[in-house]
């Protein structure tokens, strides 16, 4: 996906990108088939020769700036997908429907970086994503937590005071704990809405161009070439 990584890449040495182009997934198919046909017509020393081929013609590609954008582009696309598909393991002990509003949050967050690619910096929508993901297992954390509290007020029974203590203190506990779960699903209902807010934003805002500025613009352009044309005429005339 277009992605802003690109604004803030270090500094990579040669090695890197040589690197990059011969595992890059178009290098590898080539690469190997010409290994695998080297291997099989003309024996190893050929494959040797062709293996020192590939990487010598990775380096010379390497030094292209365009290469390198290409290069850096996909690598930022590998880590994008490393993080998501992290952030969908963990979401996933959440449950199917959880992990199901996860992966449309992720999309999302693709579209509108697709329609503006600076966007995942100025909103952070990774930042978002990663809230998302951990108020839900802390959410799931909570509701899994009421299996240990007491299901209910139970009736009275004679007991010792320290039994009594405990008892109050878990209703509390529970009390807590369900307040707390309220707050994390209103915490997720907030991070869906900004997510959705932020697309509806970036499609409508998008970059627009001045329509009356350019036509402005072309309409001077064209009043200064007749203006020209007018001086040429002129002296022409003054010089017959």
């Amino acid at each position: 996906m277009p992605t802003s990584a690109l604004a803030c890449t270090q500094t990579r040495s040669p090695t890197h990108y040589v690197r990059g182009a011969l595992f890059h997934p178009m290098s590898v198919p080539v690469v190997s088939t010409a290994l695998y046909f080297a291997v099989c017509y003309a024996g190893v020393l050929a494959a040797v020769f062709t293996a020192v081929g590939a990487i010598a013609v990775a380096a010379v590609a390497a030094r292209s700036a365009f290469v390198r954008a290409q290069l850096d582009r996909w690598a930022a696309g590998q880590r994008q997908r490393q993080r998501d598909r992290f952030r969908m393991r963990r979401v996933e002990v959440c449950g199917p429907a959880r992990a199901h509003q996860y992966r449309e949050l992720s999309d999302l967050a693709q579209e509108i970086e697709s329609v503006d690619a600076n966007a995942s910096n100025r909103f952070e929508l990774e930042g978002l994503l990663e809230q998302f993901v951990e108020t839900s297992r802390a959410h799931h954390r909570c509701i899994e937590s009421l299996r240990f509290a007491p299901a209910g007020d139970a009736p009275f029974i004679e007991r010792s005071r320290m039994r009594s203590d405990i008892q109050a203190r878990r209703v509390r506990r529970r009390e807590d704990t369900t307040k707390r779960i309220a707050e994390l699903a209103d915490e997720l209902s907030a991070v869906d809405e900004m997510l959705h807010l932020i697309a509806h934003s970036v499609h409508t805002t998008g970059n627009t161009t001045d329509v009356r500025a350019e036509i402005d613009r072309r309409l001077w352009e064209l009043d200064e070439v007749d203006t020209a044309m007018a001086e040429i005429a002129a002296e022409h005339s003054e010089a017959a």
